[in-house]
């Protein structure tokens, strides 16, 4: 069925709208065949703390393709104190026991390119001059899920 532009018409919904729902049900639909798993979790948000002063961070927002995503982690200074690779560690405990393909995440140059390789992340793209000339760089782990 070709539909012609000038018959169509737009509306912008909130993302959590019934037809939101609906386009995202029919797209797990279309890629079931195709093996693709589709979890339906809310983000976490992880907090390092100690003695209830807080370190460092993660948000988590669920991808619905398997993965999960890092989509913010911060960690505050002095750096290289063991905050980042406790996080790390938290984030691939929850990726193992909720049977996630992996992890992805990005970043940008002046940030952290090369902590994500420290725990086995794999760069797969570079977006150059994304932002006040840094490059964006995007990074993923795959740790298969169980079956």
């Amino acid at each position: 069925m070709n539909v012609q532009p000038s018959v169509l018409s737009l509306k912008v919904l909130p993302e959590d709208s019934e037809q939101g729902y609906l386009i995202e049900e029919k797209l797990y639909q279309y890629n079931k065949p195709f093996g693709v798993v589709h979890l339906p979790k809310q983000g976490a948000v992880l907090l390092a703390e100690k003695q209830g002063e807080a370190l460092g961070g993660a948000k988590l927002p669920w991808r619905k393709d398997g993965y999960l995503s890092i989509g913010l982690l911060h960690v505050d200074e002095p750096r290289g104190q063991g905050v980042g690779t406790f996080l790390m560690n938290k984030i691939e405990d929850i990726v193992t026991e909720n049977n996630c393909l992996g992890i992805l995440t990005d970043t940008l140059a002046h940030q952290a390119p090369g902590f994500y390789p420290k725990f086995g992340f794999v760069e797969h793209g570079r977006i150059k001059d994304f932002l006040g000339g840094q490059d964006r760089i995007y990074f993923h782990k795959k740790l298969g899920a169980k079956k």
